[in-house]
Order: structure tokens, then sequence, then C-alpha cells
């Protein structure tokens, strides 16, 4: 896997990677939450049952750039989340407040709603609003 991973560091576009995999929206193997915010700000998503996540991403002179952490319910909902892209200088703070995970993406107030499946409805970020 971290072969894989690597491609991605040695200037492989990361935006093809997502393209490609969007289309396994469908199958049920990845969870949607963690799946859809992987695409919104650019981490890779992993399939099967999680219950916690800690990925730490190194180039290949071994410096770190980028670190996730996350923590899901047993019903596969997000309850926080933690992301820092060193390469862009970028961090995700979300933590779930019923159906609405609240935080912070680079300094701004971000809220993300929640329908009662845990998919992302509308995300506002920034004063703006967007409707999923």
């Amino acid at each position: 896997m971290m072969e894989g991973l690597m491609l991605c560091n040695r200037k492989t576009p990361l935006l093809g990677f997502f393209m490609l995999s969007s289309s396994v929206l469908a199958n049920d193997s990845y969870l949607p939450v963690l799946y859809n915010l992987s695409l919104l700000y650019g981490f890779v998503s992993i399939r099967g049952n999680v219950k916690e996540l800690n990925v730490s991403i190194e180039n290949e002179k071994g410096q770190q750039i980028y670190e996730l952490d996350a923590t899901l319910s047993q019903s596969g909902c997000l309850d926080s989340l933690q992301f820092n892209d060193k390469r862009k200088r970028s961090e995700l703070i979300l933590r779930r407040d019923g159906r609405t995970l609240k935080g912070i993406k680079d300094w701004s107030i971000i809220t993300i709603s929640l329908d009662e499946k845990c998919n992302i409805v509308s995300k506002t970020e920034s004063g703006g609003l967007e409707q999923y």
C-alpha cells in the first residue's frame, strides 16, 4: 500500500486518483462520510468497517507530508477528524455534534450537515453554503 501512496508523492496527480475512484461511491465498502470528505479535502479514504484511523505519510526524503486522525462511531458516522496537509499548509479539524460536523478549516469556521445515515448534505465554509 505504501508503494501506491509513494507514487502519489512522485508528482502523480492525486486528483487523477480521486477522479478514477469516484465511481466507487456506489460500492458500500467505503464509509460514505469519510469517502466524501476525502474527495473534498484530498486525502486517501480506506475501505472497511473503520473505528479509528491514524495515518502519517512521508515523502521519499522521510519528511512527513500529511497526517490524518479520525474516529468513527459503531454505526460508521464520523465522530472526529483532524487532517494536516503540510504540503498545502492546510488543517481541518472536525467534531460531530448530533447530525452536524463542526470545526475549523485553516482558521475559518466550518459546519457540515449530515442526514440520518451520516451522508453529507451541506457544507458552510468561509460564509458560503454548498448543498449536495
